[in-house]
């Protein structure tokens, strides 16, 4: 069921060109700091948020100036009118939500870690594959201009062949044992949450 928050749907047209639209499954930290920077671009508007709990989105769908909201997933993937889906919940719901998403025939962003395990990653990118869909993990240290340069540089052998990566990645976080950063029921811990900053920078390097 569809629940409009106000009756001043946002255009989807932007300059003649129509406005990519999308869905935010999840109203937590991370994905309110990605609704927030869509403030930046003219090519795109947020039409749609999903959350298990009805008023949690409501409340960001408030915040966030879009016009709907649902209180399930499934209610939202089944939107004909979302053009992709950026799923942002904890590391444990990212493989079966985005199965689900592209079962439901919408691209996906996802949060990282993309998934837990190696064998679902496959699945999906096989998935993503036969039904010709986009399927990206979101991993904002991967687009920085100076990763890039950094690689052409590495690529180019200009000081030698890379051999080696060391990294360090941290920050100080609620230690709760309950919480998405430390229950690995959630896919907490420092690999998964963490730790795939340098080991996939080190793959793209090496």
């Amino acid at each position: 069921m569809e629940h409009p928050i106000n009756n001043n749907d946002q255009s989807s047209q932007s300059g003649g060109v129509k406005k990519i639209r999308w869905g935010i499954l999840g109203t937590g930290k991370i994905a309110n700091k990605f609704a927030s920077e869509f403030s930046h671009t003219a090519s795109a508007e947020l039409a749609a948020v999903a959350s298990r709990d009805l008023e949690r989105a409501r409340s960001f769908a408030a915040a966030h100036q879009i016009s709907k909201a649902y209180g399930s997933y499934e209610e939202l993937l089944n939107q004909e009118d979302i053009d992709i889906v950026y799923i942002g919940l904890v590391n444990s719901a990212h493989y079966p939500v985005t199965r689900q998403a592209l079962l439901s025939g919408k691209p996906v962003l996802c949060e990282k870690p993309f998934t837990l395990h190696v064998e679902q990653t496959q699945e999906l990118i096989q998935l993503a594959r036969q039904k010709n869909l986009f399927l990206m993990e979101g991993l904002w240290t991967r687009t920085f201009p100076v990763i890039n340069r950094v690689k052409e540089i590495v690529s180019s052998q200009k000081y030698g062949k890379a051999t080696l990566a060391q990294m360090d990645f941290g920050f100080i976080g609620n230690l709760d044992p309950k919480g998405r950063l430390m229950n690995p029921e959630l896919g907490g811990g420092a690999l998964y949450d963490v730790g795939i900053y340098p080991l996939t920078t080190a793959q793209h390097f090496l």
